[in-house]
């Protein structure tokens, strides 16, 4: 990986109120970057400065009537196009800030969330690298899924299993992003899961258990998942094969589980078994890898079928466990 060096820029005249960079990389994607934009007008902190890295969209793309008096925006246009994670590197190094704060294209921050982040990050002292908060996941109008990051959670280990963290969700000091070289320009996909790895290796990203981010669900084809999960797993081996014995097999059966999934999503069956099984001998106690694995060998046709057709029992089951007393209520003692 080449490393991403530059001599750093004037930061904001107020120490106590350091200047934020939001950096947007955005590619064909006209359609929603204005609100993601619009959401970083909105920010109820100041000193900040917006940096749009268009990567060769076509058509361009355009700021006008996007603008706003008192936080500076500007537009970078890559040209051929090289990726997200080059062209946040190339937003960092057109920023001025002390603080760097991404957002993807088809995100909304939510109006303090640079606010709430510029305070948790000052509070947590110099050995902080950043802070990350929770985020929603939508479908449309529909709330597909929630994620708040364990404050009580061992970042270093957790990477090691889980992305954790997301760019829209992360403010990190400059510094730290330098540190670490920035975006791996040869990561595809992953890149960001890659970079919070290795400025874990150095320091610390404090955890926000608070909703600040709103997320754009999507999901990419099943081969680009399965072979960026190949990828990012073979980046991690060398810290993974530094664990001890348990909690390396709790590590490699996530990750058999994970690429089982994937591959039967891509139609890779017969692999797909072997990894589900492989998981399974590693936590034996585990039932996700055998349900998966009954997926496979079922189908998902008749999967979806066999899973319609428990669903009433399921919440039959579900409305008795609830309505049973409690233990030592007044109605369980007799």
């Amino acid at each position: 990986m080449a490393r991403l060096t530059e001599s750093l820029p004037a930061t904001g005249d107020d120490a106590r109120r350091p200047l934020v960079s939001a950096i947007i990389p955005t590619r064909n994607r006209q359609g929603v970057v204005p609100v993601a934009v619009r959401s970083v007008l909105r920010q109820t902190y100041r000193p900040l400065e917006l940096v749009v890295v268009d990567d060769e969209s076509l058509p361009a793309v355009s700021l006008d009537g996007l603008q706003s008096g008192d936080v500076p925006v500007r537009l970078v246009r890559l040209d051929p196009a090289e990726g997200a994670g080059p062209a946040r590197n190339r937003g960092v190094r057109e920023a001025a800030g002390r603080l760097i704060a991404f957002l993807d294209d088809d995100d909304e921050w939510r109006p303090d969330k640079i606010e709430r982040q510029v305070a948790a990050l000052t509070a947590a002292g110099d050995g902080v690298a950043g802070v990350d908060c929770g985020y929603e996941m939508w479908d449309g109008r529909r709330l597909h899924s929630r994620y708040r990051p364990d404050p009580g959670r061992d970042l270093r280990t957790a990477l090691l299993s889980h992305p954790t963290m997301c760019p829209s969700a992360v403010m990190l000091r400059r510094e730290s992003f330098l540190a670490a070289d920035g975006f791996d320009a040869s990561m595809q996909r992953a890149e960001d899961w890659d970079l919070w790895v290795r400025i874990a290796d150095r320091a610390d990203v404090q955890a926000m258990p608070e909703v600040l981010v709103d997320r754009r669900f999507h999901d990419p084809p099943p081969d680009v998942n399965l072979a960026s999960y190949r990828r990012i797993v073979e980046v991690l081996q060398l810290r993974i094969d530094r664990l001890d014995g348990e909690r390396r097999r709790r590590v490699d059966a996530t990750h058999q589980l994970n690429l089982g999934v994937l591959l039967a999503r891509s139609g890779e069956r017969a692999e797909a078994r072997r990894a589900l099984l492989r998981a399974w001998r590693l936590q034996p106690r585990g039932i996700r890898p055998l349900v998966q694995l009954g997926r496979t060998m079922v189908g998902d046709r008749a999967w979806e079928r066999l899973a319609a057709a428990l669903r009433p029992a399921r919440a039959a089951f579900s409305d008795g466990w609830r309505g049973r007393p409690r233990r030592g209520s007044r109605a369980g003692v007799r």
